[in-house]
């Protein structure tokens, strides 16, 4: 599995975004909510081909997984989201996961 860089923004730095992830079209790409328990994390997806792309963020192992979330992002589209981590945060690793093609680059974003 692909690991997206993280990028922990602080009160009044500017900071350049980090370079983009592409999903492993067998793992994903895995996104590490330990190193940054006590933010929000906002996740940027872009998708670099031609046509729309599903992304899937599987249910995690905790106790409020309860389902995959899948949508749909536009043809050289992007789409910032965050996700609970609750849902779909494994706890064995601390990693949320993105599925997708190798079109499907990933961006984090840790807020303070």
């Amino acid at each position: 599995m692909a690991t997206a860089n993280l990028l922990k923004l602080q009160f009044n730095v500017s900071s350049q975004l980090p370079a983009q992830t592409a999903c492993d079209i067998t793992t994903g790409a895995g996104v590490d909510y330990g190193a940054a328990e006590d933010r929000h994390i906002v996740l940027l997806i872009e998708n670099t081909a031609v046509a729309a792309e599903d992304v899937t963020i599987p249910k995690g192992s905790g106790i409020q997984a309860v389902s995959d979330y899948v949508f749909s992002v536009p043809a050289g589209g992007k789409v910032a989201l965050v996700v609970e981590s609750g849902k779909y945060k494994n706890f064995s690793d601390a990693t949320v996961r993105i599925k997708g093609s190798a079109n499907i680059k990933v961006t984090a974003i840790a807020t303070p």
